[in-house]
């Protein structure tokens, strides 16, 4: 039996990792798995892509994925190249607004070399950097045909851009095609968006399938758990 694991937003490949520890883990499978995947990384950062390129060439060597397709594109709506803020500090995004959030601003103490580095940071963001346009991918491109796998499963963490791709086309395809969860991470304040916009694009999903706070990022497992419109 043959399963598909959609990684939107790979960075250096903890998602493929604790991926493999959920599916053993967890009694979704029952049988022996051949597990493939699809990871889409659009960073160029020389601290992310070389890091990730060596996890998948090692994955695939311990048999731990039978194929892994690595695509350097950013996911979207349509094909058309989007602006991409390529910020490994504060989380490489298409959203504007994320990209001018830098984290250590947030710190609750003080630490003057800290925050002189953050303010630094956000100065040459607005006023020196400049995004880079990346192509994109869209979401019917990835989604398998139902003879291929069993079952698929859909991971995004892609720093505001699940805004972008959740358009009414993109929520009939996986309506048609529904993977067997949804992992994904919610991204608001900070990407210029308000509770209620969040609200309503989980509604939308939970109505296609299950939803999980996807929160094996740091390369330590962690057991993924169900969300409500309440967390």
């Amino acid at each position: 039996m043959a399963i598909l694991f959609i990684d939107a937003g790979g960075n250096k490949g903890q998602s493929l990792l604790e991926f493999y520890k959920y599916i053993k883990e967890s009694n979704d499978e029952k049988e022996e798995l051949l597990i493939d995947a699809i990871c889409l990384e659009p960073s160029m950062d020389e601290k992310i892509l070389p890091i990730l390129k060596n996890e998948i060439e090692r994955l695939q060597n311990k048999k731990i994925y039978r194929s892994i397709k690595l695509l350097n594109l950013c996911l979207n709506s349509d094909f058309s190249p989007v602006s991409f803020w390529d910020n490994r500090q504060s989380g490489s995004t298409m959203v504007k607004d994320k990209s001018l959030w830098d984290p250590a601003l947030l710190l609750d103490k003080f630490k003057s070399k800290t925050k002189l580095r953050a303010f630094a940071r956000l100065f040459k963001r607005i006023y020196i950097e400049k995004p880079k346009m990346v192509s994109s991918i869209t979401l019917d491109v990835c989604i398998p045909h139902k003879s291929h796998y069993s079952s698929y499963y859909l991971k995004l963490d892609i720093e505001g851009g699940e805004y972008m791709i959740f358009n009414d086309k993109n929520l009939n395809l996986l309506k048609l095609n529904p993977p067997r969860k949804i992992f994904i991470e919610f991204h608001t304040l900070k990407c210029g968006k308000r509770y209620y916009e969040t609200l309503d694009l989980f509604k939308k999903l939970k109505e296609i399938a299950p939803l999980y706070y996807w929160q094996c990022d740091k390369g330590d497992y962690k057991e993924q758990y169900k969300i409500d419109e309440n967390d």
